[in-house]
């Protein structure tokens, strides 16, 4: 009878720690924005990481992938790689830019 408390117990605390929310990040850079025709804007998942420079290539560390220009990532054409952004193409032309840093207001 006891090790069946003790389980249910266990069961019960391990189902309300599972319920509590996720803890806000103030540390973590706003999402990319998309922006489309007619100036609306979507919010992607992609989170651009690092751009690396050497010799004049550079390689973008995007959800912990490396790619370069011209690559595939998902539904999207790495299209350019820049010192601080990286565009990307769908299949409908639109673009998305991922900055590694957000503009801040003085």
């Amino acid at each position: 009878m006891c090790k069946w408390l003790l389980l249910f117990v266990g069961l019960l605390s391990l189902s309300l720690s599972a319920a509590e929310p996720r803890l806000y990040d103030p540390t973590r850079p706003p999402l990319a924005q998309q922006q489309l025709a007619g100036s609306q804007e979507q919010q992607i998942q992609l989170k651009l990481q690092q751009i690396i420079s050497r010799g004049g290539q550079h390689i973008a560390l995007i959800d912990g992938r490396r790619v370069k220009a011209g690559q595939r990532l998902g539904e999207y054409l790495i299209h350019s790689i820049e010192s601080r952004r990286v565009v990307l193409e769908k299949a409908d032309r639109t673009q998305v830019t991922l900055t590694l840093f957000s503009k801040m207001k003085k």
